[in-house]
């Protein structure tokens, strides 16, 4: 299976994910702690609550400096495309 894997690192930080066709699913990681979510090598969008407390694995690939520390991002991952970060203003 693909799966979709968030990490955090010193700090804690809330994760929305939503797969494609599915309805979003979300919580409020711990720092230190790790997320798996089934994807099935569909697009997924994610929400960060801080966007330089996460790692992301997704299809092979590590995500790192998402965002500057404390900033909402939101990235979308796709099995051809390269994930675009955007932190919100």
């Amino acid at each position: 299976p693909h799966l979709l894997g968030v990490r955090t690192g010193a700090a804690s930080c809330w994760v929305q994910v939503r797969v494609a066709g599915e309805e979003p699913v979300s919580r409020l990681l711990a720092a230190g702690s790790s997320w798996e979510v089934a994807a099935a090598g569909q697009p997924v969008d994610l929400v960060l609550g801080d966007a330089g407390a996460v790692e992301i694995d997704y299809l092979g690939r590590r995500h790192t400096e998402i965002g500057p520390t404390g900033t909402v991002a939101r990235v979308h991952l796709a099995p051809d495309a390269a994930p675009p970060a955007t932190p919100s203003p």
